[in-house]
């Protein structure tokens, strides 16, 4: 009898290690986002990497002449470096085994566009598996990568649009955000000025226009509602002005927050605001959300 409660209480202990081990494998292994890297998967990560970049709104929309390098830090103090250059709308990716930086080296000379750094090998993983233009736009402050300082970001984040950046990345940059955003971010270089040659075709019939502009006018001074129209225009006007100045600090108040969690102190964010045409009073009010 004792033998086979010994025989039993074995067999319970052998399916529950198996439990344990099936548990663990399958629900408590990596966490997500940190998938580790195996030696002897450099083909597959090259693979992969052009897969992304194919994939990724900064060069999949990017110009010709895009250039880009990708770091991917697999732990160990090793950093594989892939140079990515855009020609006649072909993305070529290449492993670069001589530079952990491309052609730039730590201090910034090279020809690169944008340098990425990603922190671990399972961040490149979950950009790759989703790689949107949110993870872009939220992104580069050191959470899931590194814009480091290259051709087209300065020391601090603080991009450089030019012609240049025109040319190669400003139709990238308007697949993923609005030309309020573009401002905001100091991305004047990529906003549409559209002038009056934009307008819908029926407003360069002038002659209808002027006359149903008159007709409008003169029923407007007959019935005596000329002045009550243009209080209520005027309403109407300051409201949307106010609106406008609310949502514009409200988008202040975001981008402020969102460049303080990558880490850039108040001096850099404020430089940068103001160099972009923020008045202080509102950079002061939208900081004191924050104190």
């Amino acid at each position: 009898m004792h033998k086979k409660e010994a025989n039993y209480s074995i067999v319970v202990l052998i399916v529950m290690v198996c439990i344990g081990v099936i548990f663990f494998t399958f629900i408590g292994g990596h966490p997500t986002g940190h998938v580790v890297f195996q030696i002897g998967d450099e083909e597959g990560l090259e693979d992969k990497v052009k897969d992304f970049v194919n994939r990724m709104p900064l060069t999949r929309y990017a110009g010709d002449g895009a250039q880009v390098c990708l770091l991917i830090d697999i732990g160990n103090n090793e950093v594989y470096s892939f140079q990515i250059f855009k020609d006649s709308g072909v993305i070529d990716v290449s492993h670069s085994p001589f530079s952990r930086y491309c052609s730039n080296d730590i201090n910034n000379i090279g020809g690169e566009d944008f340098v990425i750094k990603y922190v671990d090998y399972g961040s490149f993983i979950d950009h790759y598996n989703d790689p949107t233009c949110e993870k872009f736009i939220r992104g580069g402050g050191g959470k899931d990568f590194y814009y480091l300082p290259s051709e087209f970001i300065m020391d601090g984040g603080i991009p450089v649009c030019n012609d240049l950046f025109r040319e190669r990345y400003c139709n990238a940059v308007a697949q993923c955000i609005t030309n309020r955003e573009m401002h905001i971010r100091g991305l004047d270089c990529c906003i549409e000025r559209k002038g009056i040659y934009a307008l819908p075709s029926f407003f360069w019939d002038v002659k209808m226009l002027i006359a149903a502009i008159g007709v409008l006018l003169l029923l407007v001074v007959l019935t005596g509602g000329l002045v009550f129209h243009k209080i209520k225009v005027a309403k109407e006007a300051e409201k949307t002005k106010k609106e406008k100045l609310i949502r514009g600090q409200k988008e202040l108040e975001m981008y402020i927050k969102d460049t303080k969690c990558q880490g850039f102190d108040r001096e850099t964010i404020e430089e940068h605001l103001l160099s972009i045409g923020w008045k202080k009073e509102d950079i002061d009010k939208a900081f004191e959300k924050f104190m």
